[in-house]
C-alpha cells in the first residue's frame, strides 16, 4: 500500500506541475481608503496590495495578498469625522488590525479592457493554485482556458485599482466607538441646550437689572420670573424674594405717607372747628351778661313769692321721695354707676385729645378702623398672590422634572435598542456561522468518502503505470516527492482551517486539487 501511495502521488503530482506551472508577474499597489463621509468607518492608507496572474489548472486566475499594516487616519459617523484624539488610544486600532473588504479595478490584457472585476472576502495569503484565487478572466466574459491568455500571462494587469471597504478587523470595537460618539453628542446638544437658555437668561437678567436701576421694581420682577421658568437657578429665585419684600416695604411707606397725610388733614379740620366753637362760645356768652343785667331787677321784685312756692315744693318733694333713691340726688344706684362710668370715658377722651388730638381725631372718624381694614385686605392679596406664584413656581418645576426623567428614559431606551441590535446582530452571525459550518462539515464527510471511492480507482490505474512507464521518469520525482507533498498539505491545510474561506469556496478548491 505504501508504494501504491507512493506512485500515487508522484503521478499526481506530475499532473500537478504541467498544470499549474505557469504563473505571472508580481505586482503591488500601495492603497488606502478615504471615505469621505459616504459611510462608516475607518479611513487608512499605506496598505500594500500584491496580485499575480496564474494558470491553475489550464485557467488564467488572480491571486492576491496584502500586508496588514495600515495607517488609520480618521473615523467616519454619521458624515462626521473623528480623530484618534476624539476617539481615545483605548479605542483605536493598531495597524496590524486590518482587513481589506472589498477591491475593485480594471482588468487589461496588454491594452485591451476586458472589464470592471470585483475581489471579495480578500483573505491576503499567496498559496499558489492551492490558496485564493478569483476567476477573474471568466467574471468579465471571457474564456479563461485561452492558450493566447495562458501563454501571455504576464501580459494581464489591474489598473483603476480602488478599495471600497475594510478597515479595522474588530468588528465590536465600532459598536463601542459608535456608543462613545452617540454619548458624547448628546453631551455637546445638551451642553449647547444649556449655553442657549444661559444667553437668553442673560438677556432677560440684563433687562431686569435695568429696570431696578431705574427702580421699576415689579417690571424687573416680571423680567426675573421669566428668567427664573428658564433656568431654576437659585439665585434667580432669591432675587424675586428680594424684589418681593422691596414691592411689599414700598407699598407699607406708601400706605403710612398717605394715612399720615389723611391723619394731618383730619387733624387740622379738628383743629380749626374747635376754634371756631370757642369763638362761638365767647360771642354767645358775652350776649348773655348782658341779658342778665337788664333782668336783675324784675327777679328781685318776684323773689318772695317764689320763695314761698319753692318751700312748697320742696316739702312736697320730700314727701313724695321714692325709697330707693340714694341721698338727695333723686337717682338710683345704677343711674349714678353709669354717670360715674360716662364721666371717666369723658375725661379719658379729654385727656387723650389734649396728648394726641391726632389719634383722637382718627378714632373718633374712623380712619383707623378704615386704614386697618385695608391693611389686612392688601395683606390678604399679597399672600394670595405669592401662593399663586409659588404654585406657579412649584408646578413649573414639576414640568421640568417630568421633561428630564423623559429624556432620561428615551436615552436609556435607545441604548438599550442599539445593545438589543448589537445582540441580535451578534446572534444571527453565530447562527449564520453554525450553519456554515454544518454544511461544511457534512460536505466534509462526503468528500472523505468520495476520496476514498477515488483513492482506489487511482490505486489501479498506478499499477498499471508502474507496468509501462515509470521507468523512463527514472528518481527525479522521486526526488522532488517530500517538497511537492509538503507544499500539498499544507496549501489543504490553510484552505481547511481558514476562518477567511466560505464553505463554497473551500468546496471549489479542494474539488479543484483532489479532481472530483
Amino acid at each position: 500500500m505504501n508504494t501504491s501511495f507512493k506512485i500515487l502521488c508522484i503521478f499526481f503530482l506530475m499532473t500537478i506541475s504541467s498544470s499549474y506551472g505557469q504563473r505571472g508577474e508580481v505586482y503591488s499597489n500601495i492603497v488606502s481608503l478615504s471615505r469621505n463621509g459616504e459611510s462608516n468607518g475607518f479611513d487608512y492608507q499605506g496598505v500594500k496590495f500584491k496580485y499575480q496572474f496564474v494558470n491553475c489548472g489550464g485557467e488564467v486566475q488572480l491571486m492576491v495578498d496584502y500586508e496588514k499594516n495600515a495607517v488609520f487616519t480618521k473615523f467616519w459617523y454619521n458624515k462626521k469625522s473623528y480623530s484618534k484624539e476624539q476617539i481615545g488610544q483605548e479605542l483605536w486600532p493598531s495597524s496590524n488590525n486590518f482587513s481589506i473588504g472589498e477591491v475593485t479595478a480594471d482588468l487589461y490584457f496588454g491594452s485591451q479592457n476586458l472589464g470592471k472585476i470585483s475581489l471579495k472576502y480578500i483573505v491576503g495569503n499567496f498559496a499558489g493554485c492551492f490558496g485564493e484565487t478569483y476567476g477573474v478572466v471568466k467574471s468579465v466574459g471571457k474564456d479563461p482556458t485561452l492558450n493566447e491568455y495562458k501563454t501571455k500571462i504576464n501580459t494581464f494587469s489591474l489598473k483603476n485599482l480602488k478599495v471600497i471597504g475594510g478597515g479595522d478587523s474588530n468588528t465590536s470595537r465600532y459598536y463601542k466607538i459608535v456608543a462613545k460618539i452617540n454619548k458624547s453628542e448628546n453631551e455637546v446638544r445638551q451642553k449647547k441646550k444649556e449655553e442657549e437658555l444661559q444667553v437668553r437668561v442673560n438677556t432677560i437678567l440684563k433687562s431686569a437689572n435695568h429696570k431696578l436701576q431705574i427702580y421699576d421694581y415689579t417690571g424687573a420682577k416680571v423680567e426675573f420670573q421669566k428668567a427664573y421658568a428658564i433656568k431654576k437657578d437659585p439665585s434667580i429665585l432669591k432675587s424675586i424674594e428680594d424684589i418681593n419684600k422691596i414691592i411689599t416695604e414700598k407699598a407699607n411707606k406708601e400706605r403710612l405717607d398717605k394715612e399720615k397725610i389723611e391723619l394731618e388733614r383730619v387733624t387740622q379740620e379738628k383743629l380749626e372747628q374747635e376754634r371756631q366753637d370757642k369763638r362761638n362760645a365767647a360771642e354767645n356768652n358775652s350776649s348773655s351778661v348782658t341779658n342778665t343785667t337788664i333782668t336783675s331787677n324784675s327777679s328781685k321784685s318776684n323773689s318772695k313769692s317764689e320763695t314761698s312756692i319753692s318751700t312748697e315744693k320742696k316739702h312736697n318733694s320730700t314727701t313724695d321721695k321714692k325709697p330707693n333713691t340714694i341721698g338727695n340726688t333723686g337717682k338710683t344706684y345704677e343711674q349714678l354707676e353709669y354717670e360715674r362710668r360716662a364721666y371717666e370715658r369723658q375725661q379719658k377722651e379729654k385727656l387723650q385729645m389734649v396728648t394726641n388730638p391726632g389719634g383722637y381725631a382718627m378714632q373718633k372718624s374712623g380712619a383707623n378702623a378704615f386704614f386697618s381694614a385695608e391693611i389686612n385686605r392688601i395683606n390678604r392679596e399679597a399672600d394670595a398672590k405669592r401662593a399663586r406664584e409659588e404654585k406657579e413656581w412649584a408646578a413649573e418645576e414639576a414640568r421640568e422634572r417630568r421633561r428630564e426623567r423623559e429624556q432620561r428614559r428615551r436615552d436609556a431606551e435607545y441604548r438599550k435598542q442599539q445593545e438589543i441590535e448589537r445582540l441580535k446582530a451578534e446572534e444571527n452571525k453565530k447562527i449564520a456561522d453554525a450553519k456554515l459550518k454544518e454544511d461544511y462539515n457534512s460536505w466534509s464527510r462526503t468528500t472523505a468518502h468520495l476520496f476514498k471511492s477515488k483513492l482506489s480507482s487511482w490505486n489501479a490505474s498506478i499499477n498499471n503505470y508502474i507496468n509501462g512507464d515509470l521507468g523512463k521518469y527514472g528518481f527525479f520525482i522521486g526526488e522532488k516527492l517530500p517538497h511537492w507533498m509538503d507544499f500539498l498539505s499544507m496549501a489543504i491545510d490553510k484552505i481547511v482551517v481558514s476562518n477567511q474561506f466560505s464553505p463554497q469556496e473551500k468546496k471549489t478548491e479542494i474539488n479543484k486539487i483532489l479532481g472530483l
